[in-house]
C-alpha cells in the first residue's frame, strides 16, 4: 500500500470509524483508499480527470465508494444527510499541472455548508501546504477562518510539524460538539 498523502499521515490518530465520509480532494485516490476502510459509505470528489481514473483504478473493488468529478463546492448535490468526516488535502495534484489547485474562493464557499451538514462530533480534517503562495493563502484563511469560529459549537485545532524543514504542511480540524 502507497504511503498516506499529507491529509491522513497527519491525522490518522484523530481517525475512527465512521458512517458517511467525504474525501474533498481525492488526488491519486490514496487516502480514498485508506478512507475506505474506515467509512461505510464514502463520497470522492476531484475536478480532474486524471485524479478520478487513478481515484478508481484504486477503489474499483469497493462498492461502498462512489468516485465523483465534480468540485467539492458541489458535495450537497450528492449527499443530503449529516456527514461525519470530511477530509482535503489541499494544493494541487501530485505529479500533475500546479495551475490546477484548491482556490481559498472555493473554501469560502463551501467550509460554513459543510460544517452545518457535520454530525455530532463530525469531523472537518484540513491539510495545507503554505510552500506554494497558493498554499499560504489557504493557511493564513483557515488560521484566521477556525480562529473565530464559535467554540460552543465548534472545537477547532492546528497542528504543524515545528522542526520541519520546507515549509512544512499544516493540518486544520474542526469537531462539532455533540449537541
Amino acid at each position: 500500500m502507497k504511503p498516506l498523502s499529507g491529509a491522513l499521515a497527519i491525522s490518522r490518530r484523530f481517525l475512527e470509524p465512521v458512517s458517511l465520509a467525504i474525501d474533498a480532494t481525492c488526488g491519486n485516490g490514496h487516502d480514498t483508499k485508506y478512507l475506505a476502510q474506515l467509512a461505510d459509505r464514502l463520497y470522492a470528489f476531484d475536478i480532474q480527470p486524471q485524479a478520478i481514473e487513478n481515484t478508481r483504478a484504486a477503489v474499483a473493488h469497493l462498492e461502498h465508494v462512489q468516485v465523483i468529478q465534480d468540485s467539492f463546492v458541489n458535495f450537497r448535490q450528492y449527499v443530503s444527510e449529516p456527514i461525519d468526516l470530511i477530509v482535503f488535502n489541499l494544493g494541487y495534484l501530485p505529479g500533475s499541472d500546479k495551475q490546477i489547485m484548491t482556490q481559498v474562493d472555493d473554501l469560502t464557499l463551501v467550509l460554513q455548508d459543510m460544517m452545518e451538514q457535520l454530525s455530532p462530533h463530525g469531523r472537518i480534517v484540513m491539510v495545507a501546504y503554505p510552500g506554494h503562495p497558493e498554499g499560504k493563502a489557504e493557511a493564513d484563511w483557515l488560521h484566521h477562518t477556525l480562529s473565530t469560529v464559535d467554540p460552543t459549537e465548534f472545537h477547532s485545532f492546528f497542528l504543524q510539524h515545528i522542526n520541519g524543514i520546507n515549509s512544512p504542511a499544516q493540518l486544520y480540524m474542526i469537531e462539532r460538539n455533540a449537541r
